[in-house]
This record gives C-alpha cells, structure tokens and sequence, in this order.
C-alpha cells in the first residue's frame, strides 16, 4: 500500500514538474528559478491559491517554481523522491535557489503528538518522548545531509534551509498551552541540533523561521491548524530573502554565530573542530563544530573555557570555588605549588580545599581564605596546633624552640595539666 501510494505521489510529482517548466519557458528571465523541496507547507496546503506559498514570492515573487513537496511526507519520503526522480535533478540544474523545509512529519510521528492534537489531549514532556524527539532528529539529520548532498551534485545554487517553527503560541487555553510549551522544547532542540550545525557543514543559507514566528502563532498560523496562512507563507519568503541578502558563495572564515551558536570557520569555510588556536589563545569546538564555555572534559581531563571561549590556565573561580588549571589548560588536583606557596585540590572535584584536611593519613591546615598551607603554631577553635615544616599536624611530644610541648592524638596542645609526669605551664611548654 505505502509503495502504491509513493509511486501515485511520483507521477503526480512529475505532471506538475513539466507543467512548471512549460511554464517557466514562456516567463520573465528576471523571474528565479525556485526549487522548492519540502513537505505539505511548501506544498502551499490549505491556501486558496497555492501560488501564494512562500517558495513563489521569495525574491521579486512570482517566481518559475518546481514545487517538489506533499502532504504528510517524511524526510524519508522526500530523499526518495529527490534521488529517484530524473526530473528532480533536470530542474535542480536549471535553479537559482534551491529551498529545503522538511521535518515537521518526522517529529509528529515520532512523538505521537499528532495524535494528541487529533484527539485534543494535553501534551506532557517526558523522557520518552524526549528520547524520542532525539532519535527522530538523528534519522532526520541523516535524510537531510542526504538530500542536500543530492542537490549538490546538480547545481551550485544556493540552499536555503529552513529550521522548524513551533504552530502553537501561548494560549489561556491549557490543552493549547502544553503543546505550545512541548513544541517551544522540542522545536528548540531539534533546531539546534540538527538545522544549525547541518546549514554550517553543508554551507546551506540557515532561514529562521522559528525566530520570525516565536510570538506570532495568531499572526501567521491559519486558525486551528499548523500551517501558514497567507501572510505566513509572505514571512517564510521574507525569512529565505534576508538570509539570501548576506550569501556569499565565497566561503566565509574565521567566527560567525549561527542560531545561537560560535563557530569558527578555517581557510576552506569549514567549521573547525576539537582544539584550535586563534590568534594566540586556545578553543575547544565540538564535533559540530560549535565553541565551547565553561567545563568541558577532554581526554579525561577537565578545561574551563570563558564566556569568550577562551581557554583559562592559573586560578579560576566558579561558583563560589576556586581551581587551578596547569598551563596547558588541565584541571590540577592534590597539592600544587604555587608562588611558593602549597594549596590542596579536592582530588575529585578540583575545587581548592580551605580548613583541616586528612590526606594520606595525616591532617593538614588551609587558610579560610586563601587557602595556603599553614605551617607552625596554628590557634584554631580557641586550640593552639603545631604543624610542621611540610604542612602535618604534630602530635606527642614536640621541642620549638628548645621548649617541649605535648600535643594530644587530635593534636591539641595540651596545657596546665601534668602529663607522663611532666608538669606543662599556661603557654603548654614544659616547666622545668
């Protein structure tokens, strides 16, 4: 049955991919040549005239479309199409602009969400579905990379990638409400996660949708559905024409922001990944290439990068704790020397310790603020310590000084008491 209604889907797909070009022929050569792949939004669903969809006004509007999209198709659905159809590819030779919005099928399939909606039930995240959403976005990933690269093989047109926008605004309504609150995380996640980092790799032209509807559902949505309305559909063309106005097919180096993100780009245009140094300072970027901040664990050892990227060595405070990082950028632990100074690192945590400390059996003392080791008399709680030339705490008996002190196993000085016979004075030394 699915294989009888994808080969009904490619013949009606082919009859309106001649029509198109019959079309084209006797048309404007100002007019573009769109290219417009997707699924039942770029299909210009539910509008009286289909061509008020968005892929026909991008540009100076009215453009010569081959609009290779469907109701209900899965980015699956469309990478056949695009890699089967040998119209497909005679259109992607003659384009100017090729657009891609696909995915919304994926997720509500995946996530069983259309099936919320269609029965008018409350949407809950959960960890299943955000398992869910994750692998969905996986295999969409994966058709999109594919169908890009498709495209790439036909034309060196530019691609504009559209991410996914969320249909549902805040709403009184609370059944309303939780899918504008799921789809806010969902949409956000799966943007993030697959649109941007695949516009950079590909070098498609990122358009944001999401951004451009965030707030504006009643605007742009038609009522009681997910599709654009007219003026909608005049919005996704506006979003693909400001992304347009900054295309260069010269690739771009060096750091640019994408959705939210830093990457930075080498002499060929391609996103770097893994450690990289810029001007002097050193980076870590993740396998999609987005800048990292803050910790970040790398080969079984912790780095912290600032705000900037910038990867911190010497003392660091975070959170309220200080560490320290060797020149290299490593997360230090246990004792490090430090101006001629002795500080200790929680052996886990990193963070500096302040205070008593037992290591390897014996008990040492940190400054409560800067945290040095204290060496010598030590009065601490109203009890007076002696602590040696490397940091440990004394006990027994002990000559400063050429006076003898006796320190209890907590290593207490003892005072004005007698002990093993000996007669101790108010300072705790020996009376003779």
């Amino acid at each position: 049955m699915k294989r009888l209604f994808l080969t009904l889907c490619m013949v009606f797909l082919v009859s309106s991919i001649f029509s198109s070009f019959a079309f084209a022929d006797e048309t404007s050569d100002e007019k573009l040549n769109v290219v417009a792949l997707g699924d039942s939004i770029t299909y210009g669903w539910k509008l009286d005239d289909r061509s008020k969809a968005f892929p026909y006004l991008i540009g100076i509007g009215d453009n010569n479309v081959t609009n290779v999209s469907f109701p209900g198709w899965t980015s699956t659905q469309l990478l056949q199409t695009v890699a089967m159809t040998p119209e497909v590819d005679f259109a992607l030779q003659q384009a100017d602009v090729v657009t891609l919005n696909i995915g919304g099928n994926d997720l509500l399939q995946a996530t069983g969400i259309g099936e919320l909606i269609k029965n008018g039930q409350p949407a809950t995240p959960t960890a299943e579905m955000q398992q869910k959403v994750q692998d969905a976005a996986l295999t969409l990933a994966q058709n999109i990379n594919a169908i890009i690269a498709e495209v790439h093989e036909q034309t060196d047109a530019p691609v504009v990638l559209y991410n996914m926008y969320n249909p549902f605004g805040p709403s009184e309504n609370p059944t309303i409400n939780s899918y504008h609150v799921v789809g806010q995380q969902i949409m956000g996640m799966v943007n993030n996660m697959v649109y941007a980092p695949i516009s950079v790799d590909t070098g498609s032209v990122l358009a944001d949708a999401f951004t451009a509807f965030d707030g504006k559902q009643a605007e742009y949505i038609l009522p009681m559905d997910v599709h654009p309305n007219v003026l909608g559909h005049q919005v996704l063309a506006d979003v693909a024409n400001e992304a347009l106005d900054g295309y260069n097919p010269v690739p771009e180096t060096g750091w640019v922001t994408w959705d939210g993100h830093t990457y930075y780009l080498d002499e060929n245009g391609d996103p770097v990944t893994g450690w990289y140094q810029v001007e002097g300072k050193w980076y870590l970027f993740s396998t999609e290439g987005i800048m990292q901040t803050g910790w970040k664990k790398w080969n079984n050892k912790w780095y912290f990068l600032e705000k900037s990227g910038v990867m911190k060595t010497g003392w660091v405070l975070d959170k309220g704790k200080w560490y320290f990082l060797e020149k290299a950028g490593a997360m230090k632990t246990g004792w490090i020397l430090d101006k001629g100074k002795w500080y200790f690192l929680d052996v886990k945590s990193g963070a500096m310790k302040t205070g008593w400390v037992l290591d390897k059996g014996k008990w040492y003392f940190l400054d409560l603020k800067s945290g040095a080791m204290k060496t010598g008399w030590l009065l601490d709680k109203g009890k007076w310590y002696l602590l040696g030339k490397d940091g440990a705490m004394k006990t027994g008996w002990q000559l400063v000084n050429g006076k003898w002190y006796y320190l209890y196993k907590d290593g207490s000085m003892a005072y004005s008491t007698t002990i093993q016979g000996y007669k101790l004075g108010k300072d705790g030394a020996w009376i003779k």
